[in-house]
């Protein structure tokens, strides 16, 4: 079980930190939300295992903490854009804005 929770963790951590923008990660993101209905259960396990094991175990590395050349706080910023809009695919609420953050501060 832990390997498998590392291979997914770092597998959505390297897509993350592989595109450029928060804007491309809710792009991305929105093309799962909107096929929520007939992608069955992934969109609700997807926002299940971000907010569970990606989004909190990434808040607590060290601010030095990178993947490629995209910082801790970047990804952090990158996984509630997508926390947020996967919510939004089941009408769920997290208490974030779909929108893309502008700043640190948004998040």
């Amino acid at each position: 079980m832990l390997q498998q929770l590392f291979f997914w963790r770092t597998c959505l951590l390297h897509c993350l930190a592989g595109v450029k923008s928060c804007e491309q990660v809710q792009q991305i993101f929105q093309r799962v939300a909107l096929q929520a209905r007939d992608l069955g259960n992934l969109a609700p396990s997807l926002l299940l295992f971000v907010r569970a094991h990606l989004g909190s175990w990434l808040a607590g590395q060290e601010a030095d903490f990178k993947v490629g050349k995209c910082s801790a706080d970047e990804l952090l910023r990158r996984v509630r854009v997508a926390e947020a809009v996967l919510a939004s695919a089941r009408g769920g609420s997290t208490g974030l804005r779909a929108s893309v953050p502008e700043s640190e501060d948004d998040v």
